[in-house]
């Protein structure tokens, strides 16, 4: 949120994140349909310390990502740069 209220970012977070942030004043919600098409497609990167996949929660969740992705989501797999 900070990002975004910066002006360097967009984001996605729960609507109580956004109701509750002190940043909430310095940012615009866009208020969009699930399926509506003029949202287009559009990639949410997910991303964790090594350290944390030891944690038996942040490894559940990473799991279940995993399993919705066609891409390795493999911590010790090089990065790609984009």
């Amino acid at each position: 949120m900070a990002l975004v209220a910066l002006g360097a970012a967009v984001g996605i977070v729960p609507r109580l994140v956004m109701d509750k942030s002190p940043l909430r004043p310095d940012v615009r919600a866009l208020e969009v349909e699930p399926e509506d098409p003029e949202l287009g497609e559009f990639r949410v990167g997910f991303c964790t310390q090594r350290r944390k996949l030891a944690s038996p929660l942040v490894r559940a969740f990473w799991n279940v990502i995993e399993r919705g992705t066609s891409e390795s989501l493999d911590p010790n797999r090089p990065r790609r740069r984009t």
